[in-house]
């Protein structure tokens, strides 16, 4: 076993080794995909592509994932896949318009030239980027879409430049209107909602949107089970239960429960995982644990002067709760808590803890905790923080 590398792997736009869970979103995104390869009439569809899929959901959920499932189904379909976490134009260099362009011929290239005035636009007409940047957009995507049907996998859109994400969703509207071969899935956390409405692409709000957090009991134990099997290792029922207690049922502590339990065996030169070599692996395991959760505390505290104050009275409003607040009433009670503070600024604090993944809304629309654990950890921080 230890030539066999480690198949969990927690980290940034990583892919796990099993996509456990999830069945009612990859149903819709194998949909979404399928009818974007139906045979074209006249350039077009015969009928409209499904709308555009958003997913939201708190680090570490599994958005990116999702994504990378979506652009590998769509590549074994003959899907032209353009993916990108990052958009601050929609210049000839940006990651979707080259990504639009691989291995296009020289005389559909020349369509970025926009009748030779493109990059000579840029630099002195630059109060016509909008214009350039719609009328690069469109025709590049036209001249791919007459080619292949294509999917646009945008990951990390909460950071996109707003202007020019509205220009790019405003253009593949308008191919999606004329049932051109387009699928368009967008991910962030919840601060994209906020990105999309600067966006103004008010279209969009008819999305089909997917809001992700923990997943069940049994595929917690299948994400974690059923890379051990494909390796050829045998895990102990008891075992297995004690790895998904550690997770929370959060995607990312299931690929860390996971490295953690591999290495300890790896490390005992064995083949199997009993519950004792499991009870060995927890330490490593909360360490890494921790290292998150510091994370996580210190972006909070960097986001605003007042914001672990405030994050603690969130913290008290949900936890003593008798039965679920909605958000609205958090924001109300936040509001309340602290004299003279507006209901736009607790809206404003509410939301920087919802995109912090402090806070998380379960499947009725009521606040909870985004990792239970995490309230744990913050607390205590903020008892060591007094002394």
């Amino acid at each position: 076993m230890g030539t066999v590398e480690n198949p969990f792997v927690p980290g940034t736009a990583t892919e796990p080794p099993h996509l456990a869970g999830r069945e009612e979103q990859r149903k819709i995104i194998s949909k979404t995909l399928r009818i974007i390869t139906k045979p074209l009439v006249d350039g077009s569809l015969e009928r409209s592509p499904l709308t555009p899929i958003k997913i939201v959901g708190p680090r570490g959920a599994g958005k990116t994932s999702l994504l990378g499932l979506a652009e590998a189904e769509a590549r074994r379909q003959g899907i032209h896949v353009v993916d990108s976490a990052e958009l601050l134009h929609l210049d000839p260099s940006s990651e979707i318009i080259s990504g639009l362009l691989e291995d296009m011929d020289l005389r559909e290239r020349s369509l970025l030239w926009l009748s030779g005035f493109y990059q000579l636009g840029l630099s002195i007409f630059t109060a016509r980027r909008k214009h350039y940047e719609q009328q690069t957009v469109k025709r590049v995507l036209r001249a791919r879409l007459s080619r292949h049907p294509v999917l646009l996998s945008l990951d990390e859109a909460m950071h996109y430049d707003a202007k020019s994400f509205g220009r790019l969703l405003q253009a593949c509207q308008q191919m999606i209107k004329q049932k051109r071969p387009l699928a368009l899935m967008i991910a962030g956390t919840p601060a994209l909602d906020g990105k999309l409405n600067q966006a103004d692409a008010s279209f969009i709000n008819r999305c089909k949107s997917m809001y992700i957090h923990q997943l069940s009991d049994e595929a917690v134990r299948d994400a974690l089970r059923k890379p051990l099997l494909d390796n050829g290792v045998k895990v102990a029922d008891e075992a297995l239960d004690l790895m998904a207690s550690w997770t929370d049922n959060y995607p990312y502590f299931v690929q860390l429960a996971g490295e953690a339990v591999w290495e300890a065996m790896q490390d005992a030169g064995r083949n199997d995982i009993d519950l004792a070599l499991a009870q060995g692996a927890e330490a490593a395991m909360q360490k890494e644990r921790r290292i998150y959760y510091h994370s996580v505390y210190e972006k909070i505290a960097d986001a605003d002067a007042d914001a672990l104050a405030y994050a603690s009275q969130v913290v008290a409003i949900v936890e003593g709760a008798a039965s679920p607040f909605t958000p609205e009433k958090v924001v109300d009670k936040l509001a309340a808590a602290n004299n003279g503070m507006s209901s736009q600024k607790a809206r404003k604090i509410f939301n920087l803890l919802l995109d912090n993944s402090l806070v998380w809304f379960a499947d009725e629309g009521k606040v909870q905790a985004a990792i239970p654990s995490f309230f744990q950890y913050f607390k205590a921080r903020q008892e060591e923080n007094k002394d």
